[in-house]
């Protein structure tokens, strides 16, 4: 599975501003993090991929994968039902225009 650019930039927005919500924020903060950060997460990455690729070949690699997009997927649905809700709450609190004479 695959992340859009937009879904990893929403992703890391949203990690920033829960590990630094106590002040302003610039982009470029968010979107620039320090290369020791980019280091260890392209290792990180890199070794989980290799050992499970050596492990059970793509197969295997696509079941972890699946398996820790379960949750988030469980989560995003409630999510989106709690959006539409308020959504649709919302639009009954605004009183319609009045019609034109």
């Amino acid at each position: 599975m695959r992340l859009s650019v937009h879904t990893e930039y929403a992703l890391g927005v949203l990690v920033h501003l829960a590990a630094h919500g106590d002040g302003p924020v610039t982009i470029r903060e968010i979107a620039d993090p320090p290369q020791r950060f980019r280091i260890v997460w392209g290792l990180g990455e890199g070794f989980v991929a290799a050992v499970l690729l050596l492990a059970g070949g793509l197969k295997a690699l696509q079941t972890a994968s699946i398996a820790a997009a379960l949750p988030i997927s469980v989560i995003m649905i409630f999510m989106a039902y709690g959006l539409l809700k308020s959504l649709s709450e919302d639009s009954s609190a605004v009183p319609a225009p009045a019609p034109a004479p």
